[in-house]
């Protein structure tokens, strides 16, 4: 998809190789980047504004920390891989204090819930990267060719992950939108 959506004019191979390894590095932590909004959140509405921000301090440090761990073996992807785990710490140590407090308690069917979701999206990821080839070729096709062979896949995963949803049991009646 980067290569499709961005290498044209000055932005060259190199440049979508090393988008793609920052762009790995962050979706690892996607789930806790958009954790962290809803559950400070949570806190902003019992009017404990200094809880999350004392986290919010721990991951920063923690975030530092793993800088300095992670950028001498994986150069900038290591700084977007820091991110993601002191964002992942950030969120878990919010939900933790949330459920400790009793301010969120997890509703029964969540866990099955998350499973579900970790299935289609495990099976969608493999089939994304069995079916997207090397980068190499990717590179070297013009924007209509990366197009052409970007078009089906993402059809492609999107039939998949919601087979596997349906498979295990979700349907269209469980999403609630509102």
């Amino acid at each position: 998809m980067i290569s499709t959506i961005l290498q044209h004019g000055e932005f060259t191979g190199f440049d979508v190789s090393m988008t793609a390894k920052s762009l790995m590095a962050f979706a690892i932590g996607l789930p806790a980047f958009m954790l962290v909004k809803v559950l400070a959140s949570a806190f902003y509405s019992t009017q404990d504004i200094k809880t999350p921000v004392k986290i919010a301090i721990t991951a920063v440090i923690s975030n530092i920390f793993l800088d300095f761990i992670l950028i001498f073996p994986l150069a900038h992807a290591g700084l977007a891989l820091a991110t993601s785990l002191a964002t992942t710490l950030n969120a878990s140590f919010l939900f933790y204090i949330l459920c400790k407090r009793k301010i969120f308690i997890p509703q029964p069917g969540w866990f099955k819930y998350i499973l579900q979701l970790g299935f289609a999206n495990i099976i969608m990821a493999i089939m994304l990267l069995f079916t997207s080839g090397e980068i190499a070729r990717w590179l070297t096709w013009d924007n209509k060719q990366r197009v052409l062979h970007l078009f089906p896949i993402l059809i492609a995963a999107v039939i998949i992950y919601m087979t596997c949803l349906f498979i295990t049991g979700i349907r269209w009646r469980n999403f609630k939108f509102k």
